[in-house]
């Protein structure tokens, strides 16, 4: 700061020259004694809001007192205030409506190459939100209208705290890009999960399950023997992996699966006499119709309840208690975490030893039950046949 005389208009007048938030400011005064008093005034204030108020005109410093009056007369402060007026204008423009909002985000996420799966479950949570509001701008959108769209009480618990998620995941994104302010999903609890106990397998299920696949459809052995002794996940592993996937010993699964990590899982010996005998068929692992022809094997063999991932739960409960974590976490590609908070003490050692002690049948005819298997099936499906020579034959 600085105080210094000058002729202002042929007057004399004393000019004080101060920064204000990195910039220059001057102020002007009829004689040297005010001139100084407003200098001193500047040097007492030590976090610099006194030269900010001081260069404020009449009338904005008494406009600011104004509305310290009424803020203390209402029993708030005038940063109550300003937040309530950001507020109201956050809502108070214009927004993108809900259904437009929704087109971009699955656009993104298309564009992303998420897994159809990862979509699927994307699609069908914001299309839930959006029905019926598609025109309500997206701006509007409050914690409680979140909070009413998952407590439909027709849906799990489980349901509702992927909807969550979805949700979560879409206002985010819009946030990211600037259509939305706050994410609404922010206020909004995530349901308590009860913990899953996963269901699994036990020796005499493997053999009953495997024994009715080499005598109904041995070309679905290589799928199931996969599942119990390698742990692969049928849709995002089996059903991706590549013709020179199972080799060296071992199958080697790219970053195309779920975890999109790489990763090698050991062919144990009772997998490699499964696959010795499955591969002379010269069959693909998991056809089209692979989730469809397993069921009716499972069914065949008198399971007729649903169980997810049953055969890959199986398989790293045993390898867990035979290798332990460390081994099995690279296998499976699980985290140490759910290894011991789901698949702990679930299987006995003698169990998991009676699983990888499974062999094929020597007895079983794989090339002639599947040659009777495939005669059945021409002479069940004649006009799918008639079809499929025409095409091929051109009648």
């Amino acid at each position: 700061m600085t105080i210094s005389s000058i002729l202002k208009h042929g007057q004399k007048r004393w000019r004080v020259a101060y920064r204000v938030d990195g910039k220059e400011r001057r102020k002007f005064f009829t004689t040297k004694d005010k001139a100084e008093a407003f200098g001193n005034e500047l040097e007492k204030d030590a976090d610099g809001t006194g030269p900010k108020v001081l260069a404020c005109s009449p009338q904005q410093r008494a406009a600011m007192l104004e509305a310290l009056r009424r803020s203390e007369a209402g029993g708030y402060t005038l940063s109550d205030a300003c937040a309530a007026i950001e507020a109201t204008r956050a809502t108070a423009g214009p927004s993108l409506p809900l259904g437009k909002l929704r087109e971009l985000f699955m656009a993104a996420k298309r564009a992303q190459r998420l897994r159809p799966k990862s979509l699927l479950s994307l699609e069908s949570s914001t299309n839930i939100f959006c029905r019926g509001r598609e025109a309500t701008p997206a701006n509007l959108i409050r914690p409680a209208d979140v909070q009413a769209a998952i407590a439909d009480p027709a849906l799990s618990a489980w349901r509702h705290r992927s909807m969550l998620i979805n949700l979560s995941t879409w206002f985010g994104w819009a946030v990211s890009l600037g259509h939305l302010r706050a994410n609404p999903c922010d206020g909004v609890p995530r349901p308590v999960l009860d913990g899953k106990t996963p269901i699994i397998h036990r020796a005499a299920d493997v053999v009953r399950i495997l024994r009715t696949a080499e005598r109904t459809d041995p070309e679905m052995v290589g799928y199931g023997a996969i599942g119990y002794f390698a742990g692969l996940r049928p849709e995002s592993e089996m059903a991706r992996l590549p013709a020179d996937g199972i080799r060296e010993g071992v199958i080697r699964i790219g970053n195309w699966n779920k975890t999109r990590r790489r990763r090698d899982v050991t062919i144990c010996p009772a997998l490699a006499a499964w696959l010795a005998k499955w591969s002379a068929l010269k069959v693909t692992l998991c056809p089209p119709d692979a989730p469809r022809r397993w069921l009716k094997v499972r069914r065949a063999a008198g399971y007729t309840a649903r169980e997810h991932d049953v055969m890959r739960h199986t398989f790293v409960s045993a390898h867990y208690v035979l290798h332990g974590e460390a081994l099995t976490v690279a296998q499976a590609g699980h985290s140490a975490q759910e290894l011991h908070a789901s698949y702990r003490d679930l299987m006995s050692k003698a169990e998991a030893e009676a699983i990888f002690a499974i062999l094929p049948d020597p007895t079983a005819d794989y090339a002639e039950t599947a040659g009777k298997r495939l005669a059945h099936w021409r002479r069940s499906n004649p006009e799918h046949m008639a079809a499929m020579n025409r095409k091929r034959w051109g009648k």
